[in-house]
């Protein structure tokens, strides 16, 4: 604030000296920059307005008025410029102005996420602390990842006990590497601020940053992964040198080999040569350290799209089986890494080296519907047997073709009556016996037998009926009989009638779902009648001349 000032010169004895004439420079002990102080001024004994050793240096005039600055106790001093003995000094205390910004003093270098303390200070316009000051201020910040409460301090109100300066302990967290700053600002008049900038260091590497790959990717398409060493804050840790592997969980994968980080990657590596061979997804492509599994990070939900078909994964075909048995078709068009091209539409044919193979048709046309695979319900029989080196089906169209080998076919089961004989006569007949055989690896898993009373000889009570066990009924029936390894027996008769004619069949099947009805029957006569005989040649008191025979 601008003030005059009166200086009067005196005499050993404090009498104002009337004749002085000297010529006085004034001097003070606030150094700012900004405080006024008279000219050098000579004072004058004649004349209008004659001094008479009094003179006035009045405010508000740049060349005379006395502006002190830097609040706190100071001097204003006048000198006589040749006698520099005779001096005045008035010493007054400045009261520091209303505040009109904040000094902000914190370290200027720090490492991201360490805590550090921060001096906030209230400066008047001309940086003199404002002891007085009692508003609330409120901090900010260039850093995007802090805020009051988080990183900052949160809203404070000073007190008159604090002189206008706090210390805030440990409550500023900078986490974003590069220059930033910290703000304060009054909440009620926000232009009246302060900052101060900050250099932030990343801290170590905690985890990885993975980036780049194409998404989605093709199944044989190369890509690349730009890998970043990340600290806890997200970011790059220049001086990272740990060693990183790779993983997936695609199944078929190409990845690069383990990589040691130089001082000349600063924290960041692109990867190329990767490769995702498995059509589908969602996958994952994972980076962590040698010896810290914990460091890590991964590019997430990554899909493959599978690329054209160059051949046919063929399936479905059941092995081992039985000889002329229709079978089901798998047919798949395929990339490269056995991916279906969903887009297939071509033709394909069927062969087999079983010369006698039959299928549905040469040829199958594949639709848009078919997605790139086709089950072909009992498309395939196969005619020969072969236990050996087993048979394949193939599929081609063109080029591309594929197939599945080692297709075992086994001759169908066969089972047959041992016992009655084949138009034998019989008086008892407690047990029917019979063999079975399957050729392996097919094993026999049941037999059953028909017993029918033979039609048409007018002989029996149920001439042309089948045993079912409990009776005779007319429908064909097979009942089941007690089979051992390749032979067999059924003891559930019924009861036979003397002169009667039986037809039996049986009928056999193994693992393999063959299934075998004899084609002839064992065809017996139950006789329990005495024999009898008698004499034609003679005749009864024939008299002859001779008998021969």
């Amino acid at each position: 604030t601008s003030t005059g000032i009166w200086v009067g010169a005196q005499d050993v004895y404090n009498n104002r000296k009337t004749d002085y004439t000297g010529e006085i420079k004034f001097e003070s002990s606030d150094s700012h920059a900004q405080k006024l102080l008279p000219a050098d001024y000579k004072f004058t004994t004649s004349g209008a307005g004659a001094d008479n050793g009094l003179h006035l240096f009045e405010a508000d005039y740049t060349t005379t008025t006395v502006k002190l600055c830097t609040s706190g106790s100071q001097w204003v001093r006048a000198k006589d410029k040749t006698y520099t003995t005779c001096i005045g000094t008035q010493t007054v205390t400045v009261m520091p102005k209303a505040a009109q910004s904040f000094g902000v003093s914190m370290v200027t270098y720090t490492v991201a996420g360490d805590a550090k303390d921060v001096t906030i200070t209230a400066k008047d316009e001309l940086g003199n602390t404002d002891t007085n000051y009692t508003k609330q201020v409120r901090f900010d910040s260039n850093d995007t990842q802090v805020s009051p409460g988080n990183g900052l301090p949160n809203d404070y109100t000073f007190t008159g006990a604090e002189g206008g300066v706090k210390v805030f302990s440990g409550e500023v967290v900078l986490k974003t590497a590069g220059t930033k700053y910290v703000k304060v600002y009054e909440v009620e008049y926000s232009t009246i601020a302060g900052q101060q900038n900050v250099d932030v260091k990343p801290n170590i590497c905690t985890k990885f940053n993975v980036t780049g790959i194409a998404n989605p990717v093709g199944a044989d398409q190369a890509t690349s992964a730009t890998v970043k060493t990340f600290d806890e804050w997200n970011n790059v840790d220049t001086v990272y040198t740990g060693t990183v592997t790779f993983e997936s969980n695609c199944p078929n994968k190409t990845l690069p080999s383990d990589y040691t980080y130089k001082t000349t990657d600063a924290g960041v590596k692109i990867f190329s040569g990767i490769y995702l061979h498995t059509a589908g997804g969602p996958y994952y492509v994972k980076v962590y350290e040698v010896g810290a599994s914990t460091k890590t990070g991964q590019q997430s939900s990554i899909y493959v799209n599978a690329g054209s078909a160059t051949k046919f994964l063929v399936s479905g075909i059941e092995s081992p089986r039985t000889v002329d048995s229709a079978s089901d078709i798998t047919v798949k068009a395929t990339d490269n890494y056995d991916n279906v091209d969903k887009n297939y539409e071509g033709v394909v044919g069927f062969e087999s080296d079983d010369a006698l193979a039959t299928f549905t048709q040469p040829s199958y046309t594949f639709v848009t519907d078919d997605q790139g695979q086709k089950t072909l319900s009992g498309w395939v029989t196969l005619k020969s047997t072969n236990t050996d080196t087993g048979w394949y089906v193939k599929v081609t169209e063109g080029a591309k073709q594929g197939q599945e080998s080692g297709i075992i076919v086994c001759a169908t089961p066969k089972s047959g009556v041992s016992e009655p004989g084949v138009g034998s006569y019989v008086k008892t007949l407690n047990q029917i016996k019979g063999t079975a055989w399957a050729q392996s690896p097919a094993l026999l898993t049941g037999v059953s037998l028909s017993v029918r009373d033979y039609p048409g000889d007018g002989k029996g009570t149920y001439d042309g009926q089948y045993w079912n066990e409990a009776g005779w009924q007319t429908d064909p029936i097979f009942n089941p009989v007690t089979l051992y390894t390749s032979t067999w027996t059924y003891s559930t008769l019924p009861t036979w009638e003397d002169g009667v004619k039986y037809s039996l069949k049986p009928k056999v099947q193994d693992d393999l779902g063959g299934v075998k009805e004899s084609t002839w029957t064992v065809d017996f006569t139950y006789d329990t009648s005495e024999p009898d005989s008698a004499i034609t040649q003679p005749i009864y008191n024939q008299k002859r001349k001779e008998l021969a025979l």
